[in-house]
């Protein structure tokens, strides 16, 4: 197995806290206010992964094929974040944004705009990228861009193959273990 360098260790925990945070954020901002201390707190957990003196000040979160990577690394939540991971992929899909870009510019006031449209967005619309992109706008919101999502026919078939491994991986555990027990049925040795 790969040791991970001290970058990708900040590179990944810094999209963790990020994809964690936001998650928190975005579910905060639906019962409190920006004032309170529920949402403040994780408010200064995102400015802080984002602005990171060691790290690149523009970043970018992409949900891709069910997965989020942080620029061009894959995060792999742990179980504490697998469900926050899970939560933001799917919420960014069905309002038609692929990747949420942060510029050196972004601000704790745009993160707030942000969170609550995107927490307040109806996505029902023909063409909900489009309708978010002008909500964007009219709330004055920079320092952050959205972009549609990327065509996944690659990841998808790549899912496919890993599943179909898994089911074949299966059976032969299945067969190994019958196997043992009906050696031992028998007394052999395994």
């Amino acid at each position: 197995m790969a040791t991970l360098t001290r970058v990708d260790e900040r590179i990944a925990r810094r999209g963790k806290t990020l994809a964690n945070q936001l998650y928190v954020l975005m579910k905060t901002a639906r019962v409190y206010d920006a004032s309170n201390s529920a949402f403040l707190s994780p408010l200064d957990a995102v400015m802080g992964a984002l602005k990171d003196p060691e790290m690149n000040p523009e970043v970018s979160l992409r949900a891709q094929g069910g997965y989020l990577f942080l620029d061009e690394s894959r995060l792999k939540p742990d179980i504490e974040g697998l469900q926050s991971a899970l939560w933001l992929a799917e919420e960014m899909k069905r309002r038609g944004i692929g990747g949420i870009h942060f510029t050196e510019a972004v601000s704790a006031e745009t993160i707030i705009r942000f969170v609550y449209l995107f927490a307040q967005f109806d996505s029902q619309s023909a063409d909900p990228y489009e309708d978010f992109v002008a909500k964007m706008r009219g709330a004055g919101i920079v320092g952050m861009e959205i972009e549609r999502p990327h065509e996944v026919a690659q990841v998808e078939e790549d899912q496919r193959d890993l599943k179909q491994v898994a089911k074949e991986t299966y059976a032969r555990a299945i067969a190994a273990a019958d196997d043992v027990v009906n050696n031992a049925k028998l007394g052999k040795a395994a």
